[in-house]
């Protein structure tokens, strides 16, 4: 009870007024359900005491007015409940996805790396659309409803006598107890094959999405993921369907036995009636109360299942979003550091459900003004190393600090440093957007956002000089398609406007031919000569002028020193940058 307490009121701190009226109108719509089987008695009554006499029209017609405001009313109520409820599932959407993305701001890039985090966020994903707390709400008003309108047709059902009540009632208790377990185990159920859906909408979203779409044409491997996806949904549909017919056959009992309770209560109502016990209306109306009282029961089992399955589901959402308070324990460091002291010790790093270490016993120091190349061949730990230096991972093992002071206390709004990824990403927003999610506080600086392309080399006139100017053509038919260099010096500029502290450039170049790369390259350690800079690349001719070329190997620093240092030492970087060289030269 607490729990469903905790969700109205969220929900009530959402929408206050239309929470009220909305419960009104649910309460009301239960209220007036029972009016009909009264208004049935009335004109059985009326017409059997006007039997063998003229009948009185007036009577009737007013009765038959009753009918109608009685269902215009319901209709009005209905139509209000609807409309507000879908008034209000939106609004309240949107307030929770505000919550779930203020939230996923505070989480640390590491859990992205678990795979039971993202079948988290699919759960969670899911509960939202499906409005379960809302649901809940609902459920919890119509619950009360239907408990009110039991009560009242009780009483009338009692002036026919205890036993039929006590009958009908009885008869319902198997079906009750069904519903409330099949509830839980429903959810059980649809968040167990979370992982079976992740993997049919991945497949599907292959066979759909235009990255991909040239490789499976060219490749032909469209009728392999169409099998897949096949063999995918069909272990699911025969678990669903292995799932719901095991409940299904225990419904039908339940159902069958509550039955025979109810057609015993009606044959009873007609026997009195015959027998002139009771007058043919009140057979009428005890007829009509007992179908509306299984009705009513029937309704109670399914709210008390659906509240005991999305009171669960919920758990996951609000349990998401409840831990969002500042506690206020991290250091104060300034929001945007100009000058940046990096000092990393004996760090360990291991992917989530991975034995051996990416990263083992780190020692690295990064000053203001120096430029450092990480080097090394694939798997050796180069990009997770400047993930653990940007915070985007914490080490299991060892520190990082940054002026001084714990990363792990520092405040996530810390920005001490920009990153251009090798896995870039062109976000289908305006070129302003693009280069200013890079620093969002220089959205409408235009010169700084133009020095940025022009520092990335990104030539400005293929969006005909208009900032405004739409990437890609989700939203806009009129948007521009990248290239791969494209887009690649767009990420450039994005990185470039945040021009404080650290600059992280990880395979800045992959998809740039090597003119473009080399005057990058140079352009890009002439500008930083006043900030500290990390280059990551597998190209080492672009290295030459750091101060400090790092070699790791297994996850660790093999070599360290200047370009002429490493070569006079005649080890790894050595070979691997003879091997490039010769390469070069062949060519020539």
């Amino acid at each position: 009870m607490k729990k469903i307490t905790r969700y109205i009121n969220l929900l009530i701190s959402n929408s206050p007024a239309l929470v009220i009226f909305l419960a009104m109108l649910i309460v009301c719509s239960f209220v007036l359900s029972p009016l009909h089987s009264l208004l049935d008695k009335l004109l059985f009554d009326t017409v059997q005491q006007e039997y063998g006499k003229a009948l009185n029209w007036s009577s009737i017609l007013f009765i038959v007015f009753l009918y109608f405001a009685y269902n215009l009313g319901v209709y009005v109520i209905f139509r209000a409940k609807d409309f507000i409820s879908d008034y209000t599932q939106i609004k309240l959407n949107a307030s929770i996805q505000k919550k779930v993305m203020a939230k996923i701001n505070q989480i640390t890039y590491d859990k992205y790396e678990d795979n039971n985090f993202y079948n988290y966020l699919t759960a969670i994903e899911r509960e939202i659309n499906d409005g379960n707390v809302l649901s809940i709400f609902v459920n919890t008003m119509s619950l009360f409803g239907a408990l009110l309108s039991i009560v009242y047709l009780s009483c009338i059902m009692l002036s026919l006598g205890i036993i039929p009540m006590l009958l009908s009632s009885v008869c319902c208790i198997p079906g009750f107890i069904h519903q409330a377990t099949f509830g839980k185990k429903n959810w059980e159920f649809n968040t167990s094959k979370i992982p079976l859906q992740r993997k049919t909408l991945y497949i599907f979203s292959l066979l759909s999405s235009i990255d991909s779409y040239k490789e499976n044409r060219m490749y032909d491997t469209f009728d392999h993921y169409k099998k897949k996806y096949s063999h995918l949904f069909n272990e699911y549909y025969e678990e669903l369907k292995s799932f719901n017919l095991k409940n299904c056959w225990k419904g039908i009992i339940m159902a069958t036995i509550h039955s025979l309770g109810t057609v015993s209560v009606i044959a009873y109502a007609y026997f009195q009636a015959a027998n002139n016990r009771i007058t043919l209306g009140d057979a009428v109306l005890f007829v009509g109360v007992t179908q509306s009282i299984y009705n009513y029961i029937q309704n109670v089992i399914y709210y008390i299942g659906n509240l005991n399955e999305t009171v669960h589901s919920v758990d996951n959402l609000l349990s998401f979003i409840s831990d969002m308070e500042d506690e206020n324990t991290s250091k104060p460091v300034e929001k945007q550091c100009a000058d940046v002291f990096i000092e990393l010790k004996n760090v360990k790093y291991a992917y989530p459900n991975m034995e051996n270490n990416i990263l083992d016993g780190i020692d690295l120091t990064i000053h203001q003004n120096e430029k450092i190349a990480i080097v090394g061949e694939n798997g050796c730990g180069k990009t997770t190393l400047a993930k653990i230096i940007l915070g985007l991972y914490h080490p299991k093992e060892g520190t990082v600090k940054l002026n001084g002071v714990d990363l792990n206390e520092v405040k996530q709004e810390t920005r001490y440093a920009t990153v251009c990824f090798q896995d870039y990403f062109t976000y289908s927003f305006t070129v302003r957007e693009n280069v200013a999610f890079g620093n969002i506080e220089k959205l409408y600086d235009d010169n700084s956002i133009l020095n940025a392309i022009k520092m990335s080399q990104l030539e400005f006139d293929i969006f005909n000089h208009d900032m405004e100017k739409y990437i890609n053509k989700e939203f806009d038919t009129k948007g521009i398609v990248l290239s791969g260099g494209q887009a690649q010096k767009l990420s450039l500029s994005r990185a470039f406007l945040f021009d404080k502290g650290l600059i992280i450039l990880d395979e800045p170049s992959a998809s740039l031919d090597v003119i473009t790369e080399n005057e990058i390259f140079e352009s890009t350690l002439a500008l930083m000569k006043d900030r500290a800079a990390i280059v990551i690349t597998h190209r080492l001719a672009n290295v030459i002028n750091c101060d400090t070329i790092i070699y790791l190997e297994n996850g660790k620093v093999c070599e360290k020193g200047t370009h002429d240092e490493l070569m006079k030492l005649k080890g790894k970087y050595y070979n691997l940058f003879s091997i490039q060289a010769n390469k070069y030269k062949a060519k020539a």
